[in-house]
């Protein structure tokens, strides 16, 4: 019985107490509009990113010249992974396969992981 007391109690003063500023009903009101307009800023040379420094460097060409050069001398965005074959023989647990594979038996889960 006590305990049905305290918690008619509680509920009483959670949903009584006032709110310190918490959640709002108006989803406008934590909105503001500030009057002044926001800074204008201009990029300065040394932001340039480096393949662009590079294409002014080498704008001698064309400028499918340029952007071929540019290209050829990036590397690819994504490389694919390269993956082996192993086929688990009788008794071979994860452990002793990241022990083969990686040198350290702790690392049984990444061959969980890649399976």
């Amino acid at each position: 019985m006590a305990a049905l007391a305290l918690m008619l109690l509680w509920v009483a003063v959670y949903w009584l107490w006032p709110s310190q500023g918490g959640f709002s009903a108006s989803p406008t009101s934590a909105i503001r509009f500030d009057a002044t307009p926001p800074l204008e800023t201009t990029p300065s040379s040394s932001a340039a990113p480096v393949a662009d420094r590079q294409v002014s460097a080498q704008a001698t060409g064309t400028a499918a010249e340029a952007s071929a050069a540019v290209a050829a001398s990036q590397p690819p965005a994504v490389q694919p992974p390269r993956f082996t074959e192993r086929v688990v023989q009788a008794g071979q647990t994860m452990q002793s396969l990241a022990e083969e594979v990686y040198g350290d038996a702790a690392l049984w889960e990444a061959i969980a992981k890649a399976n």
